[in-house]
């Protein structure tokens, strides 16, 4: 409405329209013609016009930026691969003798075996922190559809009781079959559920956990590696440092920092690459599952959550990503991740196990040991459990052992079993102990939400579209052809409608070329953005819910 009522002013109080419309009225011709059709013929509404669409831009933009920071997704994204494009990885594989030095240097690089066992240190320092939680109990409401089939609950238990620790130099591993619950303790530990009840003390070096503290001191790799496409590798990282570190921390510091992380995470071959597209151009699954993990660790946390941070990967790629986050937990840092089904080679370069059975109940929490042995020797002293084969991966071997039909034929419940045994005090003490906070530490206090103003905020994300819009020729290059081209189409289809006035449909399409003109030029330009907008959306959930 502004803008065509702008776009009219300007034309119909022009010198070309001042001619008197008739001997009963004083009106001009144009002013005449902006009562009869309603407009406002004031010469100032050109200006109004122009106001309210720049004040319009600012609103909608705003409120953009506020539905994206408080709304939720709609739903998590899950890889999927198809049976075609893992054959085509699998043919794409190295040679052999890459995989065989990976393996041997996951199989010797745990805190228990330690032959590549080395303390790293960084530019800048960090505080390691330890996670303890008790007792966690998580619930969602019944969905309508089950209800409508006889299930009278109101809440479904998705974690029963679950109590662990994670400690900072140690490698985590959540393991269990699909629907135990593994990536659910993960996200209730994160804060990354916003939904459900949730129930149970979660400490974190002794204090109580703080998510607005937590979201500062904390990385979360989330399994669909959401990038924007547009930018470098280095880029993408400086843009997360510049974000999420402290703002007291240098812009050469900054970048000195988020070079060591390319190094540490084996990506400063890639530093100049584009990301790309996922299946399309750009980096492959495996180098953007490195840069996933980058993204989180410049923000310099001190511990990292990593959901099945080697799904949709062959053998070589899995070891290469498995020897970056043993690289990351030889910095200091607690790290946690969630594995369905990994070879032995990935399972035995962890430390320690949480394994869940289905329903969110754990049946196993502690070491692994060298060659799984602690794992091993708990689970064969449970009776009528068979010994694990020569040469047999001992994560599968659990998980056939454990599962429901076994526990059927052994007539026992290994979450019982559990939390009778030795093990489960000895975690229970160490989680007591890890509750408490030690003699000379201090909770951890940040003075506002983000490490960054809003000014500084505003400066980071103006560089990153630039960026993108400047390396996105496709989009950009569309709109100057479509607004190139209807501005002709209608230059020359409504040519000379200005200058002709001898009657009243002449009038009307002078009126209606300029409607034309505004109608077509913003549907296009809305039409073209919508691809852009879809890529970027997705990325923005991501760098909301890291605090960015």
């Amino acid at each position: 409405m502004y803008a065509q009522n702008a776009a009219s002013v300007n034309e119909f109080l022009g010198n070309s329209w001042h001619k008197r419309a008739g001997n009963y009225t004083n009106f001009s011709l144009g002013e005449a013609l902006l009562r009869a059709r309603s407009y406002f013929p004031e010469s100032y509404w050109y200006w109004i016009g122009v106001g309210a669409l720049l004040g319009y831009t600012v609103l909608l933009n705003l409120l953009f930026t506020f539905f994206l920071a408080n709304l939720n997704s709609l739903g998590k994204q899950q890889a999927v691969f198809s049976k075609e494009e893992l054959q085509e990885r699998d043919r794409r594989r190295k040679g052999e003798n890459v995989v065989t030095d990976l393996r041997y240097y996951l199989q010797n690089s745990g805190s228990f075996n330690g032959k590549y066992f080395k303390q790293r240190g960084m530019v800048l320092p960090f505080q390691p922190l330890s996670m303890s939680f008790s007792n966690i109990n998580y619930f969602v409401d019944i969905p309508v559809e089950l209800k409508q089939q006889g299930i009278t609950e109101d809440r479904l238990q998705l974690l029963v009781n679950v109590t662990g620790a994670f400690r900072p130099g140690v490698l985590t591993a959540l393991v269990g079959v699909s629907g135990a619950g593994k990536t659910t303790l993960m996200d209730v530990l994160a804060g990354r559920k916003t939904g459900g009840l949730i129930e149970g003390s979660i400490h974190i070096s002794g204090y109580p956990k703080r998510q607005e503290t937590f979201a500062r001191i904390s990385g979360y790799c989330e399994q669909n590696d959401i990038h924007s496409p547009c930018l470098t590798v280095l880029e993408s990282l400086l843009f997360s440092a510049w974000l999420r570190l402290p703002s007291d921390v240098g812009l050469e510091t900054q970048r000195a920092f988020v070079e060591e992380v390319m190094e540490l995470v084996e990506l400063t071959p890639l530093s100049g690459a584009l990301i790309g597209l996922p299946g399309v151009d750009g980096l492959s699954t495996e180098q953007r599952k490195r840069l996933t993990i980058a993204v989180e660790l410049v923000a310099n946390p001190s511990i990292v959550f990593m959901d099945e941070p080697t799904s949709g990967l062959d053998a070589r790629s899995a070891a290469i990503v498995m020897r970056t986050v043993r690289n990351i937990v030889n910095t200091g840092r607690t790290i946690v991740c969630t594995i369905h089904q990994p070879s032995i080679d990935i399972f035995e370069s962890f430390d320690e196990l949480l394994f869940m059975k289905r329903g969110g109940e754990l049946i196993y929490a502690g070491p692994l040991g060298p060659k799984s042995c602690e794992l091993i020797k708990y689970f064969e002293a449970v009776e009528g459990v068979p010994k694990i084969r020569p040469g047999y991966n001992p994560a599968a071997w659990m998980l056939e052992v454990t599962s429901t039909a076994e526990e059927n034929r052994l007539e026992v419940d290994f979450a019982e079993i559990y939390r009778r045994s030795n093990l489960f005090q000895r975690n229970r003490e160490l989680v007591e102990n890890l509750s408490k906070p030690s003699g000379n530490s201090k909770e951890l206090n940040f003075p506002s939400k983000y490490s960054q103003s809003f000014f500084e905020q505003f400066l980071a994300c103006l560089w990153k579209q630039n960026l993108s819009y400047w390396r996105n020729p496709q989009y950009t290059a569309v709109k100057f052809f479509y607004t190139v081209v209807i501005s002709l189409m209608l230059g020359t289809i409504c040519w000379k409608f200005g200058s002709k006035r001898e009657s009243q449909q002449d009038l009307f399409n002078a009126m209606g070329s300029m409607y034309a003109a505004v109608l077509f030029i913003g549907i296009t330009n809305a039409t073209a953005v919508q691809p852009v907008v879809s890529i970027e959306r997705f990325v923005s959930y991501r760098e909301r819910a890291a605090g960015m």
